[in-house]
């Protein structure tokens, strides 16, 4: 953001806190980490804000999709991480600030974001170019709607075969837009796009007091835990580390 001077705070959970120092360490100009009183939330007023609008952003999202479908997508379901982005998107984009009615998008570029979006979870046809015969044909696919790519503004959509670009789409009729069954079909995760090898589900051990699955989904992955306790298969932060190179997945 062009600043010289960053203070960066954060609350005083051990998993934000590695976070928080290892932004310090990597960040070149001047920052100045910050840790908030515990159980003080008035001392992250603005953060808990945000996170409070976003998680009102995700359940919006969730509520639509399921009215939608006539049915819950539960919370393991592959398409709640894209949600998750989906809403962090959004909000960069429609979510006016209090202080001056401006979005980040308008902040950032000088003018409104007014580029088509399709709703979450919309089933649509994409346009994808293959090479048949040694020729590029352009051909239509069935896929589903997870959000937009951010440097390229391309449409994201789930196919079965995986993560599908696109910058054109053909959207169908009002009634034919959502597919229960679809939903159930479809490849492709943030970190694993098109499904090419099953991610390892967390051991989740902490000394030798067993953690849940949900609480190590809660856990960043930090340098000095890889070189502590060793990479988990399949993990795609502990390869980033190991092999310190950048990390594959959605821009």
């Amino acid at each position: 953001l062009g600043h010289e001077t960053v203070e960066l705070r954060c609350d005083p959970e051990p998993s934000t806190r590695e976070l928080r120092d290892d932004v310090c360490e990597r960040r070149r100009k001047k920052t100045i980490p910050q840790a908030a009183p515990k159980g003080s939330k008035g001392s992250l007023g603005v953060a808990e804000s945000a996170n409070g609008r976003f998680e009102g952003q995700f359940r919006t999202l969730r509520a639509a999709l399921t009215e939608r479908l006539g049915k819950k997508v539960p919370l393991g379901h592959k398409l709640i991480p894209w949600m998750v982005r989906h809403a962090g998107w959004l909000m960069d984009r429609f979510q006016p600030h209090a202080g001056d009615g401006r979005t980040p998008w308008r902040r950032t570029h000088g003018k409104d974001y007014r580029a088509e979006v399709l709703e979450f979870g919309e089933v649509a046809m994409i346009r994808t170019a293959q090479k048949l015969d040694g020729k590029a044909e352009l051909r239509w696919k069935k896929g589903l709607f997870v959000g937009k790519a951010e440097r390229s503004d391309e449409y994201l959509f789930l196919t079965n075969e995986g993560l599908g670009r696109s910058n054109a789409v053909r959207r169908r009729a009002d009634g034919e837009r959502f597919e229960a069954k679809f939903i159930d079909e479809v490849k492709g995760y943030p970190w694993n796009l098109y499904e090419l090898a099953e991610p390892a589900k967390p051991k989740g051990m902490h000394g030798n007091r067993h953690v849940s699955l949900e609480s190590a989904r809660k856990l960043y992955v930090t340098t000095r835990m890889v070189g502590e306790k060793g990479p988990t298969p399949g993990c795609a932060r502990c390869s980033k580390i190991r092999d310190k190179k950048p990390q594959a997945g959605v821009a």
